[in-house]
Protein backbone atom coordinates (compact mmCIF):
# COMPACT_ATOMS: atom_id res chain seq x y z
CA UNK A 1 0.00 0.00 0.00
CA UNK A 2 2.69 2.28 0.46
CA UNK A 3 4.37 1.81 -2.57
CA UNK A 4 0.63 2.68 -4.37
CA UNK A 5 0.21 6.09 -2.02
CA UNK A 6 3.88 7.36 -3.35
CA UNK A 7 3.06 6.45 -6.96
CA UNK A 8 -0.34 8.57 -6.25
CA UNK A 9 1.38 11.51 -4.86
CA UNK A 10 4.32 11.23 -7.45
CA UNK A 11 1.85 11.12 -10.50
CA UNK A 12 -0.59 14.10 -9.24
CA UNK A 13 2.67 16.39 -8.42
CA UNK A 14 4.06 15.14 -12.05
CA UNK A 15 0.59 16.42 -13.44
CA UNK A 16 -0.19 19.50 -11.70
CA UNK A 17 3.62 20.92 -13.62
CA UNK A 18 2.59 19.67 -16.51
CA UNK A 19 -0.52 21.19 -16.00
CA UNK A 20 1.43 24.51 -14.88
CA UNK A 21 4.18 24.52 -17.14
CA UNK A 22 2.10 23.73 -20.83
CA UNK A 23 3.57 24.32 -23.44
CA UNK A 24 7.30 24.78 -22.43
CA UNK A 25 7.20 21.23 -20.72
CA UNK A 26 8.04 20.20 -24.28
CA UNK A 27 10.87 21.92 -24.85
CA UNK A 28 12.35 21.69 -21.35
CA UNK A 29 12.55 17.89 -21.53
CA UNK A 30 14.62 18.11 -24.99
CA UNK A 31 16.69 20.39 -23.61
CA UNK A 32 17.66 17.84 -20.87
CA UNK A 33 17.85 15.25 -23.23
CA UNK A 34 20.41 17.07 -25.30
CA UNK A 35 22.30 18.26 -22.24
CA UNK A 36 22.94 14.98 -20.79
CA UNK A 37 23.73 13.83 -24.21
CA UNK A 38 26.38 16.38 -24.89
CA UNK A 39 27.48 15.70 -21.29
CA UNK A 40 28.20 12.35 -22.10
CA UNK A 41 29.71 13.15 -25.70
CA UNK A 42 32.01 15.68 -23.60
CA UNK A 43 33.25 13.30 -21.23
CA UNK A 44 33.96 10.74 -24.32
CA UNK A 45 35.52 13.36 -26.13
CA UNK A 46 37.61 14.26 -23.18
CA UNK A 47 38.85 10.83 -22.27
CA UNK A 48 39.55 10.33 -26.21
CA UNK A 49 41.95 12.83 -25.88
CA UNK A 50 43.63 11.74 -22.75
CA UNK A 51 41.56 14.93 -21.18
CA UNK A 52 39.44 13.59 -18.21
CA UNK A 53 39.00 15.86 -15.04
CA UNK A 54 36.86 15.63 -12.46
CA UNK A 55 37.15 19.21 -12.00
CA UNK A 56 35.77 19.94 -15.45
CA UNK A 57 32.82 17.29 -15.35
CA UNK A 58 31.97 18.74 -12.44
CA UNK A 59 32.20 22.59 -13.97
CA UNK A 60 29.80 20.92 -16.63
CA UNK A 61 27.73 19.74 -14.70
CA UNK A 62 26.73 23.14 -12.52
CA UNK A 63 26.64 25.01 -15.91
CA UNK A 64 23.80 22.78 -17.04
CA UNK A 65 22.07 23.16 -13.95
CA UNK A 66 22.13 26.84 -14.15
CA UNK A 67 20.82 26.38 -17.32
CA UNK A 68 17.77 25.29 -16.22
CA UNK A 69 17.92 27.73 -13.62
CA UNK A 70 18.00 30.23 -16.67
CA UNK A 71 14.58 28.96 -17.91
CA UNK A 72 12.97 29.00 -14.71
CA UNK A 73 13.93 32.74 -14.70
CA UNK A 74 12.62 33.15 -18.19
CA UNK A 75 9.32 31.00 -17.39
CA UNK A 76 8.77 33.42 -13.91
CA UNK A 77 9.32 36.78 -16.68
CA UNK A 78 6.89 34.88 -18.44
CA UNK A 79 4.67 34.19 -15.46
CA UNK A 80 4.70 38.22 -14.73
CA UNK A 81 3.79 39.45 -17.94
CA UNK A 82 0.74 37.29 -17.81
CA UNK A 83 0.33 38.47 -14.27
CA UNK A 84 0.47 41.99 -15.26
CA UNK A 85 -1.38 41.68 -18.25
CA UNK A 86 -4.19 40.36 -16.05
CA UNK A 87 -3.94 43.32 -13.71
CA UNK A 88 -4.52 45.61 -16.81
CA UNK A 89 -7.46 43.34 -17.66
CA UNK A 90 -5.69 41.66 -20.68
CA UNK A 91 -5.89 37.97 -21.22
CA UNK A 92 -1.80 37.48 -21.95
CA UNK A 93 -0.85 33.54 -22.09
CA UNK A 94 2.53 34.12 -23.00
CA UNK A 95 5.49 31.64 -22.71
CA UNK A 96 7.42 33.63 -25.44
CA UNK A 97 10.55 34.04 -23.36
CA UNK A 98 10.62 30.82 -21.66
CA UNK A 99 10.52 29.25 -24.86
CA UNK A 100 13.21 31.58 -26.99
CA UNK A 101 15.55 30.91 -23.99
CA UNK A 102 14.99 27.31 -24.04
CA UNK A 103 15.47 26.71 -27.64
CA UNK A 104 18.50 28.99 -27.72
CA UNK A 105 19.75 26.30 -25.10
CA UNK A 106 18.67 23.27 -27.26
CA UNK A 107 21.02 25.24 -30.39
CA UNK A 108 23.91 25.44 -28.43
CA UNK A 109 23.76 22.64 -26.89
CA UNK A 110 23.36 20.71 -30.54
CA UNK A 111 26.44 22.79 -32.03
CA UNK A 112 28.34 21.81 -29.01
CA UNK A 113 27.50 18.10 -29.41
CA UNK A 114 28.59 17.91 -32.95
CA UNK A 115 32.09 19.63 -32.01
CA UNK A 116 32.38 16.78 -29.27
CA UNK A 117 31.75 14.12 -32.43
CA UNK A 118 34.50 16.24 -34.21
CA UNK A 119 36.33 16.22 -31.17
CA UNK A 120 36.16 12.55 -30.83
CA UNK A 121 36.85 11.73 -34.54
CA UNK A 122 33.28 11.02 -36.05
CA UNK A 123 32.32 12.28 -39.01
CA UNK A 124 30.16 15.92 -38.85
CA UNK A 125 28.22 17.24 -41.72
CA UNK A 126 28.98 20.70 -42.41
CA UNK A 127 25.90 21.63 -43.60
CA UNK A 128 24.56 20.46 -39.12
CA UNK A 129 26.81 22.81 -38.25
CA UNK A 130 25.92 25.55 -40.69
CA UNK A 131 21.78 24.97 -40.38
CA UNK A 132 22.56 25.20 -36.41
CA UNK A 133 23.95 28.50 -36.76
CA UNK A 134 21.44 29.85 -38.93
CA UNK A 135 19.01 28.89 -36.76
CA UNK A 136 21.27 30.14 -32.97
CA UNK A 137 21.37 33.87 -35.76
CA UNK A 138 17.67 33.52 -36.21
CA UNK A 139 16.77 32.79 -32.81
CA UNK A 140 18.84 35.49 -30.78
CA UNK A 141 17.66 38.02 -33.59
CA UNK A 142 13.90 37.32 -32.05
CA UNK A 143 15.06 37.87 -28.41
CA UNK A 144 14.48 41.23 -27.20
CA UNK A 145 17.44 43.51 -26.33
CA UNK A 146 17.77 44.21 -22.67
CA UNK A 147 17.46 48.13 -22.06
CA UNK A 148 20.65 49.51 -20.90
CA UNK A 149 21.49 50.94 -17.28
CA UNK A 150 21.23 54.11 -16.25
CA UNK A 151 24.29 56.15 -15.40
CA UNK A 152 25.24 57.81 -12.86
CA UNK A 153 25.26 61.57 -12.90
CA UNK A 154 28.80 62.74 -12.22
CA UNK A 155 28.62 65.80 -9.36
CA UNK A 156 29.54 66.77 -5.64
CA UNK A 157 27.29 64.05 -4.34
CA UNK A 158 28.54 61.03 -6.26
CA UNK A 159 31.92 59.21 -5.99
CA UNK A 160 33.31 57.65 -9.21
Amino acid sequence: MENYSFKLILSAALAALMTYLGQIIVPVLILCGVMLLDYLTGVHAAFVNHELSSRVGLIGILKKLSYLALVAVACVIDYMISTVGAQLGAVIAVQFVGQLVTFWLIINELISILENIHKIGGPVPPFVGSLLNHLRGKVEESMPDLPEEPQEPEGKHFKK
